[in-house]
């Protein structure tokens, strides 16, 4: 049995009560790569972040559905298409290391590397900059990446993506969270979330607890959540995401 929580209506129900945002904002993954970065200052590091441009690509909603396949032809190509969208210099010196087109997904992930002082919650924010820069940028480009996309937005990579390209794993509107330590609450998983897009239900399993249920009301909102939050820690909790199967899967 699953407790539901509906969140999409600006109208909530009389008598619900409002989520209560207490929780920190979610801060981006930085890993540090080197010590003194090469020039025997220990004050100083190199960095290692990743962000994730969506609506880049098609997203694949079934098998049957051939438009990634008409525009994915070179991967080569694709890369290219996702570096010509990224400003030509990042702040703070910041340099792009690689990127990692998840065509399902319909977007990139961009990987960068930066040097500064040492100190993790610096380095936090100088890869947040970066992240706020590109956003800005590809926002801002006129016109759409393919006829039948929004425009594209660039969003923090709070975990570790778990990078697979399974076949029958298509994207999917609901996105189970797997929680690996103390079961988070709806408030805590509405604030880990809610960024992404709009929620329209939150199911919290009650057998095991261990895990529930996020329903975004549009499919960028899952792929994004998905590349961006997976392997995140909360608290004690890691999260583990995958997609849940929609009914038009079957």
């Amino acid at each position: 049995m699953q407790t539901r929580f509906l969140l999409s209506s600006a109208l909530r129900r009389p008598g619900w009560p409002r989520i209560a945002h207490t929780t920190p904002r979610r801060s981006i993954h930085v890993d540090c790569v080197e010590k003194h970065a090469g020039t025997g200052d220990e004050r100083v590091a190199k960095y290692q972040a990743a962000l994730f441009v969506d609506n880049v690509f098609p997203l694949k909603v079934s098998r049957l559905d051939i438009r990634p396949y008409l525009v994915l032809r070179n991967e080569a190509a694709m890369r290219k298409k996702v570096a010509g969208m990224l400003p030509s210099e990042l702040p703070h010196g910041a340099r792009v290391s690689d990127i990692d087109p998840h065509f399902r997904d319909g977007g990139s992930l961009v990987h960068f590397t930066f040097t500064g002082n040492t100190g993790l919650d610096a380095a936090r924010q100088t890869a947040q900059d970066v992240v706020s820069a590109v956003d800005a940028h590809v926002r801002a480009q006129s016109g759409r990446r393919w006829l039948w996309l929004e425009s594209a937005r660039a969003l923090a990579v709070r975990g570790v993506p778990f990078c697979e390209d399974i076949v029958r794993m298509l994207p999917s509107k609901r996105v189970r969270v797997e929680f690996c330590g103390p079961p988070l609450d709806m408030e805590q998983i509405f604030d880990e979330f809610r960024a992404f897009g709009r929620i329209l239900d939150i199911e919290m399993a009650q057998r095991d607890a261990q895990h529930a249920v996020v329903h975004f009301t549009r499919l960028r909102g899952a792929t994004s959540a998905r590349n961006c939050v997976h392997g995140d820690v909360v608290g004690a909790t890691r999260l583990r995401l995958a997609y849940e199967r929609e009914d038009r899967e079957m």
